[in-house]
């Protein structure tokens, strides 16, 4: 007789960023050993900054169970977020997954004691995600100085995108966990595809445009692999002490696949004059 449970959830969420910053510093002391701005030799330095940002969100999910042997899950989740343009701010990304438990539903394949337990699972889901605050619009920075007594302003060296969009997160696995020998060997495998579409990355331009730095959604990196663990039960007496090893494997590969229209290297770090670029 076939029976089957489903459980169902719903829900929302409001996520408000709110982050300030003071710094305060002097390149020179008058008395040694006393670290405070008012034994600042020269005029000390200041900046403040404040950085705002609030994200919307709707989700659910639903959980099948068939007979005990079968699982289905899938979950749906769109945000609306305020650092992506109002055309862009909202986006939606799903996920299913499923597990069965073969041995349970074919119990002949045990009968013979060297398979204990079979289970195959996949699963495949997007995740979407938002950029840094302020990204949209070129903004003016405020400085210390004043021109003639009045406020002084600069234009950034950094051109906003109004039309930026939100990084994407395709992944889906298939895996295998089996048993035998009465559980004495087990071996749980996974292999793994990830595919990120329009990451949101910052990038160096020519100063003849009058700016030093955009960003921009570029390209795609594919990550793939697969990870495998092995465990075998190599003793077990009858006074309860028992030894189980384990062996682990797992091999990753990251491939950037294209990047924006023209460029063929991006520069993702830099420090201590050596660069890690994607290619």
């Amino acid at each position: 007789q076939a029976s089957a449970s489903l459980a169902l959830t719903v829900g929302g969420n409001q996520r408000r960023n709110d982050e300030y910053r003071n710094a305060f510093s002097t390149n020179g002391i008058l008395v040694p050993e006393i670290y405070n701005l008012a034994n600042a030799a020269v005029a000390p330095t200041t900046s403040n900054s404040e950085f705002h940002s609030g994200v919307n969100s709707a989700y659910g999910s639903a959980v099948v169970t068939v007979n005990g042997v079968w699982t289905i899950e899938a979950t749906g989740r769109n945000d609306w977020s305020s650092t992506l343009p109002k055309e862009n701010s909202s986006y939606f990304y799903p996920s299913v997954s499923t597990a069965l438990i073969v041995s349970d539903l074919f119990p002949s394949l045990t009968e013979g004691g060297t398979l204990t337990y079979l289970k195959l699972r996949g699963g495949v889901a997007q995740v979407g995600s938002d950029a840094a605050p302020y990204q949209l619009q070129t903004l003016y920075n405020g400085s210390s100085n004043k021109f003639s007594g009045l406020p002084l302003y600069s234009l950034s060296n950094t051109s906003a995108n109004p039309n930026l969009k939100p990084e994407r997160t395709t992944s889906s696995e298939g895996g295998v966990e089996f048993a035998l020998f009465d559980d004495r060997v087990t071996i749980d495998a996974t292999y793994f595809v990830k595919q990120t579409r329009d990451q949101i990355i910052p990038l160096t331009i020519a100063p003849a445009t009058g700016f030093t730095a955009t960003t921009i959604n570029a390209g795609q990196i594919t990550n793939r692999g697969i990870e495998a663990m092995l465990s075998a039960r190599v003793m077990k007496l009858s006074n309860g002490f028992q030894w189980t090893t384990s062996l682990n494997y797992s091999a990753v590969k990251n491939k950037v696949d294209e990047l924006a229209p023209g460029l063929a290297t991006i520069i993702v770090g830099s420090q201590w004059g050596t660069n890690i670029e994607a290619r």
